[in-house]
């Protein structure tokens, strides 16, 4: 007789009810599924000595439809978080006017934003926020930067970092691209990615080289700025300050630093 193996018996595989989710999958527009509705817990507060940078939900209203979305940022904004949103990446879906009313911090993406809602948002107190590397990577669509910085609007740029539609850490990469297809002058592009985020962050001590100001630095390789915006590709930074303090300090600053020690 075949002898039987030492070991654990196999338990039986839990009901099916036990496994899976109660709530529906809806699709989100890149074709994963995210569950229908926002949670029904409340926001946590948002402490006042916490940066807007990090007490600030975000979502996508393709995953949700904008009622849901406007409940969940209803309660954010009650438990004190500035509101920014991802809208209109691939379709007016009508978030912008209820984020124009609702004095939102910011709108990112509007590459399919209509030119009223643009306009709309621009006479507004809400940022826009262009993210040229998600149209880079998907499909090829950009947000009208130029349309919205000539009817007054206030304009960011971001690299909307993430694995699926814009895996690029790169700022100066959004710049130049920015400047490709955002329709923006290599130093509006600049401000863009400096100034302007600074104000929408609520961090008025940076985002400018000024008395009073935090010392946060970048010493590029290029003698014209508007190589940052030309270039594209590769890391054009050969001194990064932080604080005041550096944390990034490629060879050819250290010669040039030795040298300067000798002389």
């Amino acid at each position: 007789m075949p002898r039987r193996r030492a070991g654990r018996e196999r338990s039986s595989p839990p009901p099916a009810s036990a496994t899976r989710s109660t709530r529906t999958p809806r699709p989100t527009p890149t074709g994963a599924r995210s569950c229908a509705g926002p949670s029904t817990r409340p926001c946590p507060r948002s402490p006042p000595s916490s940066p807007a940078s990090r007490s600030t939900p975000t979502a996508s209203a393709g995953a949700w439809s904008v009622a849901e979305c406007v409940e969940l940022f209803d309660r954010a904004q009650h438990a004190g978080h500035p509101v920014r949103v991802h809208a209109d990446q691939f379709n007016p879906l009508g978030l912008v006017p209820e984020a124009v009313a609702r004095g939102y911090r910011s709108v990112d993406h509007l590459e399919a934003t209509t030119p009223d809602d643009l306009h709309a948002l621009a006479a507004s107190d809400t940022f826009g926020v262009v993210l040229p590397c998600a149209g880079f990577h998907t499909d090829g669509r950009y947000g009208d930067g130029r349309a919205f910085l000539d009817a007054g609007g206030r304009l960011a740029i971001a690299t909307n970092t993430n694995p699926g539609s814009a895996p690029c850490q790169s700022m100066p990469m959004a710049i130049a691209l920015a400047a490709r297809h955002n329709g923006l002058t290599p130093a509006e592009a600049i401000a863009c990615a400096t100034a302007t985020p600074a104000a929408l962050l609520g961090l008025t001590d940076r985002g400018r080289i000024e008395p009073g100001c935090r010392a946060d630095l970048v010493l590029l390789r290029h003698t014209d700025e508007r190589a940052l915006a030309f270039e594209f590709g590769g890391d054009p930074t050969d001194l990064v300050v932080c604080g005041g303090q550096m944390i990034k300090m490629l060879k050819t600053v250290k010669e040039v630093g030795t040298i300067n020690q000798a002389d």
